[in-house]
């Protein structure tokens, strides 16, 4: 905290004009990974590694997918328009605009059926979302240091490892459905009457499971074999579902973002835990379990410090201290990552390629 001596107010006085006259210079610098440990590989790891890897993108027509061809040369990409029929995009559209990034993703797969590379990263045409949790909020970086290894060894990816919100349950028999940031519980009720509604549709025979949920937002990577061990023909009856349905777009939507785990995975509930998913899904590896919750909670402060600070309606010397402290925990955070994503490069150099050979 700064402290201004009572017997100075002269001084005092001076320094508060400077704050307040100053203000934008005091902004705290809000923490954010350091693109030079983030870039340390240009290319993307899975290549390296040996795997045929194709980028499946829904986008709509306002969305710019420029940055593949400009930060991922060679990588091979289909891209869907999903609200633009007349798109001229090497793959074009799909049939129709039905439940956003779920028809790309269908049509894609019954398309490409017999052709389809050893692991397929279906994700949305936004360089960056909130929904890429430790590595910045850029996709480019999670694409690049996804972990082949543990695509083709687990066979279904989920490309967000931070469990809220969807998990440990996105709906339950036995507790209200968890609740979404970007929406309100009765929303969150009335999506989960529907997912139950729509899963004998989706399922015939097979009753709703008591749990579902996984960590959103419909981004993942699939082995070929994965996609395989479902027949073409039910994949088809899958896009023809959605293609037919009455639900909205966002609410079909929302049904397959809680239905690619079960498809891919057969599990309702996918919620590996988030420690082993960053470190050995994208090399980002704390010491322990521990030093990552420690990292989160002071992430947290961080942010409710900052979000403190930036609302203020003054920058008076209360706010001074705040800004102090903001800047610390930024450096802190920012050190502490940066280290973790170190220690990730190790490791993801020493899983090697399929073949077992160092990448």
């Amino acid at each position: 905290m700064v402290k201004i001596g009572l017997r100075r107010p002269v001084i005092a006085s001076a320094v508060l004009i400077t704050v307040l006259s100053l203000g934008w210079l005091l902004r705290p610098v809000a923490w954010r990974p350091s693109r030079a440990t983030l870039n340390l590989r240009s290319s993307i790891l899975s290549h390296r590694q040996g795997y045929n890897v194709e980028l499946v993108i829904a986008r709509a027509k306002t969305e710019r997918t420029d940055w593949i061809l400009q930060e991922l040369p060679g990588i091979s990409s289909a891209v869907y328009v999903v609200d633009d029929s007349s798109s001229t995009e090497p793959t074009g559209a799909p049939q129709t605009n039905k439940g956003n990034d779920a028809i790309a993703y269908l049509s894609y797969i019954v398309d490409n059926y017999d052709a389809l590379p050893d692991i397929a990263i279906f994700t949305h045409a936004h360089r960056e979302g909130w929904n890429n949790g430790f590595l910045g909020e850029r996709s480019l970086e999670v694409i690049k240091r996804l972990n082949g290894i543990r695509v083709e060894r687990e066979g279904y990816v989920n490309l967000r490892c931070d469990w809220s919100p969807g998990c440990p349950h996105w709906i339950s028999d036995s507790e209200p459905p968890s609740k979404d940031s970007k929406d309100t519980s009765a929303a969150n009720e009335k999506q989960a009457a529907t997912f139950r509604a729509v899963w004998p549709e989706l399922h015939p025979g097979i009753p709703v499971p008591s749990e579902v949920g996984q960590a959103c937002c419909a981004q993942f990577a699939t082995s070929r074999d994965r996609i395989l061990a479902t027949p073409r023909a039910r994949w088809n009856d899958y896009r023809d579902w959605l293609l037919g349905t009455n639900l909205t777009d966002s609410e079909s939507s929302r049904v397959w973002e809680y239905t690619w785990q079960y498809v891919l995975a057969g599990k309702a509930v996918w919620c590996p835990d988030m420690s082993s998913c960053y470190c050995d899904g994208f090399g980002v590896c704390f010491k322990s379990p521990i030093k990552m919750t420690e990292w989160l909670t002071e992430k947290k402060l961080h942010d409710t410090l900052l979000d403190k600070y930036l609302n203020a309606q003054a920058v008076g010397e209360e706010m001074v201290g705040v800004k102090i402290q903001v800047d610390k925990l930024a450096a802190n955070l920012r050190s502490t990552l940066d280290k973790a994503i170190v220690r990730g490069d190790e490791y993801l150099l020493s899983v090697g390629n399929k073949e077992g050979n160092q990448v």
